[in-house]
């Protein structure tokens, strides 16, 4: 079951809890996919979002920012559909702040 949360900036949040887990999910959702396109910028939304993964402004190339999402026992990847655009990053619970850290890197300074 999930909570939802609706932060002053409108930004919605969804969590859900497993105690027994030794690991967490980070999912950002964002409202970009084919569906927006037409014939001259076909293809966009998923360029786009390959290039989050590319480097960040912490960790600036693609292998910097591998390593340190590996390194902390961790792994990321993104999907780009029809309506929304995905970025994941699931990491040892323990390593919680890092994954939120890493994630927000990547989407606020790619």
């Amino acid at each position: 079951m999930f909570q939802k949360t609706t932060l002053k900036n409108g930004l919605r949040v969804l969590t859900s809890s497993t105690p027994k887990s030794f690991s967490i999910g980070i999912c950002l959702l964002v409202k970009v996919g084919s569906r927006y396109e037409n014939e001259k910028n076909a293809g966009v939304a998923h360029f786009l979002e390959h290039m989050f993964f590319k480097g960040s402004r912490k960790w600036p190339s693609q292998k910097e920012l591998s390593f340190v999402v590996e390194g902390n026992g961790g792994y990321f990847n993104g999907r780009t559909g029809k309506n929304l655009t995905s970025f994941d990053i699931k990491i040892p619970k323990e390593k919680t702040e890092k994954g939120v850290e890493i994630l927000l890197d990547m989407i606020l300074y790619p």
